[in-house]
């Protein structure tokens, strides 16, 4: 009898195991998707595919400006940075999480020379957004 009520304990917890898992899957493979978009639009030195990640307001640095733009400026300053930073490769370096946010650092080979990239995302309405984007000269 023992036996019986031990055996349904655990196939109980398992399928609970296996639901929880099974909800939360898609959530974290949206969130890990947007990241691998930003680096997509980032390869593909895209202003306007990378700006469909940014937040309603930005922290921007790109060389000669350093601030908080709207979502439209952003792409702006973006646009004419990668206009005059032909984007040839970016090497992702390094990704994790610090304090409720995901980042991203890595190399932006460009036809002026490399940049070191930062990016932090805040996850909001299911999507990874863009809260501070960083291209430093190296």
């Amino acid at each position: 009898m023992f036996s019986i009520v031990l055996l349904k304990h655990v196939c109980m917890k398992r399928i609970l195991i296996f639901l929880i898992v099974g909800f939360m899957m898609p959530f974290v493979l949206l969130a890990q998707n947007d990241m691998d978009d930003i680096i997509i639009a980032l390869k593909n030195g895209d202003a306007q595919q990378l700006a469909a990640f940014f937040d309603n307001k930005v922290e921007l640095s790109v060389p000669g400006k350093t601030s908080t733009y709207n979502k439209s400026q952003a792409e702006s300053v973006i646009n004419d940075f990668f206009n005059n930073n032909k984007i040839q490769s970016f090497e992702e370096k390094h990704k994790g999480k610090n304090n409720g946010m995901e980042y991203c650092i890595g190399n932006a080979v460009t036809s002026n020379g490399i940049y070191k990239t930062t990016f932090f995302t805040k996850l909001k309405s299911n999507k990874q957004l863009i809260q501070t984007l960083r291209f430093e000269s190296n």
